[in-house]
């Protein structure tokens, strides 16, 4: 008897970063502003994305 099997995308990702911005993220996480780096990269990209999205409307707004 076989047996299927699913395989799924991974859900996680990995970039790389200078250090010198780990640096400065690490030091948010010390003073307990993030919890993890992990976190602070998630929000980061999260409210960059937005801003691009806001950016890309009213860009298309402007062209009518």
């Amino acid at each position: 008897m076989s047996t299927a099997q699913v395989v799924q995308t991974p859900k996680w990702r990995r970039v790389s970063v200078r250090k010198e911005l780990i640096d400065e993220i690490e030091r948010l996480v010390k003073l307990g502003r993030y919890r993890s780096i992990a976190e602070f990269v998630s929000e980061a990209i999260r409210l960059r994305l937005e801003q691009v999205s806001k950016s890309m409307v009213l860009s298309a707004l402007q062209d009518q």
